[in-house]
Parts: structure tokens; sequence; C-alpha cells
């Protein structure tokens, strides 16, 4: 009998520790040689640096063959070495840094297609790092707009009623929704006075706007110099500008949302419900 390969069950809570473990442990080093200009890593490094991922999810890799499995490739018919390989379950490539990515995926897959590799044992799935849209039809998700106003601009469920008393104020008053009204169906609204129908006259005419925005005024006046809220004192009615904020109906989707939830929760808004940076939307 071949033992298992693996540790008894393991919850997410103890991987996700022994993956910040892991990061804590590689960190400092990958960080180090990009620094001294270290080359050469893949060779030195791969076979620690898979084995100790490998360990976060409970995985021994004592106890299976995963390194170094000889294979034909496709585009030469000659003989090389898979990096990482467990037979229908994980296949790995690494490139020492500074190496384009790119060059492993596409040597991953030259490998599988290359003969020698029987297709009951290849991977379920390729996991390849992309900035990019998977699909050219999709357009691109981007980040919501960030308030940086110390809470100024934002009107919380309890502070609704008394600006919406004053007439001028409520002309200025959006939904709004950072992802955790977004998951947990919150109200919460901000003073938005972004559009076309903003007049300055206003916050003079508004004690609610007026004291509102200079106390805008001040907390970014009186940040830190080289920080962002610094860089936006002169315009302490607006959040920081937000080229691609959505002006037609969009899906909204929260940045973050907690392991223990079964599904992805996003939601569907008008042009009038304006998201924070904590929600990416398109």
């Amino acid at each position: 009998m071949v033992p298992s390969a693996l540790t008894p069950m393991m919850d997410r809570g103890t991987a996700r520790a022994n993956l910040n473990g892991f990061a804590a442990h590689w960190s400092p080093r990958i960080n180090e040689w990009k620094v001294s200009g270290k080359r050469h890593t893949e060779k030195s490094y791969a076979q620690q640096f898979w084995s100790d991922l490998l360990r976060c999810f409970g995985v021994i890799p004592e106890r299976i063959d995963l390194f170094e499995r000889d294979a034909a490739r496709a585009t030469t018919g000659r003989d090389g070495y898979i990096d990482l390989f467990w037979s229908g379950v994980v296949l790995g490539e690494a490139k020492s840094l500074g190496r384009d990515l790119d060059a492993a995926f596409d040597q991953a897959l030259d490998y599988l297609s290359g003969g020698s590799i029987g297709q009951h044992e290849w991977p379920n799935l390729l996991v390849r790092k992309t900035m990019k849209p998977l699909s050219p039809v999709i357009t691109e998700a981007v980040r919501g707009s960030q308030p940086t106003d110390g809470g100024h601009l934002i009107v919380e469920a309890d502070e609704y009623e008394g600006v919406a008393a004053d007439p001028v104020a409520a002309k200025y008053l959006r939904p709004f929704r950072m992802g955790r009204e977004l998951v947990r169906g919150l109200d919460r609204w901000c003073l938005w006075m972004a559009d076309d129908d903003f007049d300055p006259a206003d916050i003079r005419c508004s004690a609610v706007l007026r004291e509102r925005v200079a106390a805008c005024r001040k907390f970014r006046e009186t940040s830190r110099p080289s920080g962002d809220a610094y860089k936006l004192k002169d315009i302490p009615h607006l959040m920081r500008p937000n080229a691609k904020r959505p002006l037609v109906p969009y899906v909204g989707i929260p940045a973050v949302v907690s392991e223990t939830r079964r599904y992805y929760t996003a939601a569907h808004f008008g042009p009038e419900v304006i998201v924070g940076n904590q929600v990416v939307h398109r």
C-alpha cells in the first residue's frame, strides 16, 4: 500500500495560517534576491519552495515522487524535466527572478502535449496568473470611488434623517456601498457633489454641507503632506476623482468577502449608487 500524501483533513483557517507563515518566510528572501540581483534561483530553491507551499495544504511531499519528472516536449520532441508533477493533481514550472512567467506556462503545456504524459495524468485545472480579463468581450473590473474624507462625506443610517431634512444637502444624497453594505444588504449614503448639478453656492447655503466640507478640509489639510488625503485638500467637497465611475447600470463586486461564505456576492446597481473603493465594478 502506498502511504497517503495527505495529512488529515485541514480546515481553511489552518491553511490560511500556514500560508501566512509561508509568505513571512519566503518574502524577505525573495526581496533580498531582488536587491542583490541574485540569479539562477530556480535551480537552487524551486524544490524547497514547492515543498513548503504544499505543506501549507497538508501535503507531505516526501511521500510522493514530485520533482523532475521526465517528459517529452511537443515543440522539440526532446525529453526534459517538469519541475513539479503530481499525476492527476498538479503540474508546476518555476522560473528564476526576472524571467517571463508566460514561458513557464507555455512550457507546461508543451510537456502535456508531448505524448509521454497520458491525458489521465493531466491536472484538472491549469492556473495562470493574469491581470487582464479572461475574455475580450468582458470589460475590465475597476475600483470604486475612494472617499479619503475622514468620514465627513459619508452619511450613516443614524445620520440620514438629519441630513435629508436640509433641503439643499438632500439634493446631493446618494446611496453609497462599500463591500460590507453590498454583502450584508445594509444602507449607507454619501454627499456626492461631483455631477453637473452641483452648485458651489449650495455649500454656503447649507449648514450641513458647510460643516461637513469644512471638516473634510481640515482632515485633509492636517494629514501627512506626502499622502493622498493632503493632495485632495483643495477639493474637500469631493472624493478622490474617479474618471471610471459608471454612468450606466453596472455590477458591483466586493473586493473581499469572508472565506466562510458559500458564494461570492455581487449586486446590480443603477448609476445613482456610488460604490467605494472596497467594491470593484464593471
